[in-house]
């Protein structure tokens, strides 16, 4: 199961947006995505709680040690079970890719 999850994360990473990009390329995923503020699972006011929820991720990586299946187990954990295994992922790839330092994923 948990390899499951790391060749899901694997999979997300490869298919998120390409190279460092920015708060819009992050905000644009997400929203093409359906998981952009009104969209769905997330419960978010703006666009501004979710770049501070994909740099948590990235916080949570960078600083805390976790690996991004954890990061992503995180956040379908403060979700309140609004968010599935696959949103969390793709959430998780989106941030890693727009906001995390290469060197520490």
């Amino acid at each position: 199961m948990r390899l499951l999850a790391i060749l899901g994360v694997l999979v997300a990473v490869a298919t998120a947006p390409q190279a460092h990009a920015d708060d819009s390329d992050f905000i644009r995923y997400l929203y093409q995505h359906d998981l952009g503020c009104g969209q769905g699972a997330l419960k978010c006011t703006n666009d501004s709680d979710l770049l501070t929820l994909g740099r948590s991720v990235c916080f949570d990586i960078d600083k805390n040690g976790q690996t991004p299946v954890q990061a992503s187990d995180k956040l379908m954990e403060i979700g309140d079970g609004y968010l599935n295994k696959s949103q969390a992922l793709a959430l998780t790839a989106a941030a890693v890719v727009n906001f995390c330092p290469w060197d520490q994923v």
